[in-house]
């Protein structure tokens, strides 16, 4: 993830979920630059986390929003949980 000097922030927020995961892209206060839901049928936290990684190299996020799953309350499947996880660690990749 990039920092941009003179540039508003931009943010990727990703919500997995049991059919794929929602997504949106902001930008600024009130810019919404793209937004959408991928859905996979096979290997679902293999070819979402491999979309996400596209996502991230197309829009450079200088933020990434997840939901944090281990609060109180959360319901979120194991599955999902771990995908959460492999996102996070994709990120910090990225931001190296």
């Amino acid at each position: 993830m990039n920092y941009r000097p003179n540039r508003e922030i931009r943010v990727l927020a990703i919500d997995p979920s049991t059919r794929g995961f929602g997504y949106a892209v902001i930008e600024g206060r009130e810019s919404l630059i793209d937004w959408g839901v991928k859905e996979t049928k096979t290997d679902k936290n293999k070819r979402s986390l491999k979309t996400i990684a596209d996502l991230i190299e197309q829009y450079e996020p200088s933020i990434l929003v997840l939901e944090n799953y281990a609060r109180k309350g959360s319901r979120r499947c194991r599955r999902v949980a771990q995908l959460i996880d492999e996102i996070s660690n994709l990120a910090k990749q990225s931001a190296r």
